[in-house]
């Protein structure tokens, strides 16, 4: 009789290890989930940063003819002066030289705020060199029609999905460099906050400005 208990016992088992055994064979075989489905897959925009540079003599405050024309072909292939970035390095840290070529970038249209100046080795002979870097941004390949919803019984959206916006904000960014790293919030007056938060708390908020607009037709 215990002998036979054993038996029943060991036979028991035998289900129970094949169920382990093939929920762990089943649980190998499922596909690995993806974030997006073949009809869902983001439209990216390529967004890539470009950089030159420019190596000048320059002596004293004041450039030459010369060099002003070798600034002015490096600008033009630079793209949109607006999203340029520059950084000056003087080889013999004489702010002279920095002080003359920042002010003609500044009069080609570079905007200030964008032109910095650093420590770095120099490529060229000359004594200063203009290193400038710019984004640009392409928009996906569009119309995507690989994938319709015509008589799809997943219900899912089109390959095509979400083209158009990613389009237009590729072609309409005014810095690409914003859809890389966002821009830091310029410094906040904390008298103006707290005045806000002192006119909410007495009831005084003030009322938005009206503005009217006219219209004229010939």
């Amino acid at each position: 009789m215990k002998r036979r208990n054993q038996d029943l016992t060991k036979s028991s088992r035998v289900p129970q290890i094949l169920f382990a055994a093939a929920a762990l064979t089943l649980a190998a075989c499922q596909p690995t989930l993806t974030e997006w489905t073949a009809s869902e897959s983001p439209k990216t925009i390529d967004v890539q940063r470009l950089s030159g540079s420019l190596n000048l003599a320059v002596a004293g405050a004041a450039l030459t003819a010369d060099q002003a024309g070798q600034i002015d072909g490096f600008l033009s292939r630079q793209g949109n002066l607006f999203n340029l970035r520059v950084t000056l390095a003087s080889r013999d840290g004489q702010a002279d030289n920095l002080g003359a070529v920042e002010q003609f970038l500044i009069g080609r249209g570079v905007r200030p705020s964008h032109i910095t100046r650093g420590t770095m080795p120099l490529s060229g002979a000359g004594n200063v060199e203009i290193v400038a870097e710019h984004y640009v941004s392409a928009p996906p390949s569009c119309p995507d029609w690989t994938h319709a919803n015509i008589l799809d019984g997943t219900n899912s959206n089109s390959s095509n999905f979400g083209c158009a916006t990613a389009s237009n904000l590729a072609r309409m960014v005014a810095d690409p460099r914003d859809l890389v790293v966002g821009r830091s919030l310029a410094p906040a007056s904390g008298a103006a906050a707290a005045a806000a938060v002192g006119r909410y708390n007495a009831d005084e908020v003030k009322e938005l400005p009206l503005h009217q607009f006219s219209s004229t037709t010939d």
